[in-house]
C-alpha cells in the first residue's frame, strides 16, 4: 500500500511539473508572437512617417519652385516697367526737343503720358503689395504647417509608448493570472489527492475494525455456548445427584464422578479451539 501511494505521489508530482513545462513554454510562445506583432506594428509606423516625411519635402519643393518662380514674374514685370519708363524718358527727349514747333501738343502729350505712367506705377506697387502680402502669408502658412506637423508627431508618438506600456502591462497580467490558475490547479490536485488517501485509509481501517469486530463477536458467542453448555451439565448432574440420593454413599460418589467427568470430556476440545 506504501509503494503504490509513494508511486501515486511521483506520478502526480511528474505530471505537475511536465504541465508547468507545458504552460511556460505556452507563456514563452505568445510572448514571442507578440514582440513579432509589436516589431511589425513599428515598421508600418516608420513606413508610414517616411511616406509623410518624403511627402512633406515635396510639398516643400514645390513651394520653393513656386517661389523662385513667383520671383522670376516679377522681376520680369520690374524690367518691363523699367524698360517703359526708358522709353517714356526717350520719348520725353523727342517731345522736349520738338516743343519749339508744337508746345500745345507736347503739354497735352505730356499730360496723358504722365497719366500713363502714374496708372502704370500704380498698378506695379500694388503687384508689388500683392506679391509681398502673398509671400508673407505663405511664410505663416509654411510655419503654421510644420508646427501643427510637430504636434501631431509628438502626440503619435505619445500614443504609440501609452500603447507599448499598456500591452507590457497586459502581457504581465496575464503571465501572473496564469501563474495563479497553474498554482490553483496543483493546490486542488494535491488536495484530491489527500482526501483519496484519506478516503481509502478510512475505508481499509473500516474494514479491519469490521473485521475484528466480527471476530470478537464470534468468539463472545463460542464461549457463552460453551459455558452455557457447562451450565446445562451443571444442572442435569445436580437433577441425577438428587434421583440417586436413596442409593449408597459410593453409588452417590461414582454417580457425581461419571456426571462431572462428561462435560469436562466434552467441553476440553470446543475450549482447545477457541484458543
Amino acid at each position: 500500500m506504501i509503494r503504490n501511494t509513494t508511486t501515486r505521489v511521483v506520478f502526480r508530482c511528474s505530471q505537475a511539473l511536465w504541465r508547468g513545462h507545458w504552460d511556460r513554454r505556452l507563456c514563452a510562445q505568445q510572448r514571442q508572437l507578440v514582440v513579432s506583432l509589436q516589431a511589425l506594428a513599428r515598421a508600418r509606423l516608420c513606413v508610414l512617417a517616411l511616406r509623410r516625411w518624403r511627402q512633406a519635402a515635396l510639398q516643400l519643393q514645390a513651394a520653393a519652385r513656386a517661389r523662385a518662380a513667383r520671383r522670376l514674374l516679377a522681376m520680369h514685370r520690374a524690367a518691363r516697367a523699367v524698360q517703359a519708363a526708358w522709353r517714356g524718358w526717350v520719348a520725353r527727349r523727342e517731345l522736349e526737343a520738338r516743343r519749339a514747333a508744337a508746345t500745345w501738343v507736347q503739354a497735352a502729350w505730356r499730360g496723358w503720358a504722365a497719366r500713363r505712367d502714374a496708372e502704370r506705377q500704380r498698378g506695379a506697387v500694388v503687384a508689388l503689395q500683392a506679391a509681398g502680402r502673398a509671400w508673407l502669408a505663405r511664410g505663416e502658412l509654411g510655419r503654421a504647417r510644420a508646427a501643427a506637423t510637430c504636434v501631431q508627431s509628438a502626440w503619435r508618438a505619445l500614443c504609440a509608448r501609452r500603447r507599448r506600456r499598456e500591452e507590457e502591462a497586459a502581457v504581465a497580467l496575464q503571465a501572473a493570472v496564469r501563474a495563479r490558475a497553474a498554482r490553483l490547479a496543483l493546490e486542488a490536485a494535491r488536495r484530491a489527492a489527500v482526501a483519496a488517501q484519506a478516503a481509502w485509509r478510512g475505508r481499509a481501517a473500516r474494514a479491519e475494525w469490521a473485521a475484528a469486530r466480527r471476530q470478537a463477536t464470534a468468539l463472545q458467542a463460542a464461549v457463552r455456548a460453551w459455558r452455557a453448555r457447562n451450565a446445562a451439565e451443571e444442572r442435569r448432574g445436580a437433577i441425577v445427584l438428587l434421583q440417586v440420593r436413596p442409593l449408597g454413599a459410593r453409588a452417590l460418589v461414582a454417580a457425581v464422578t461419571s456426571r462431572s467427568a462428561i462435560p469436562l470430556s466434552r467441553s476440553s476440545p470446543r475450549a482447545m479451539r477457541l484458543t
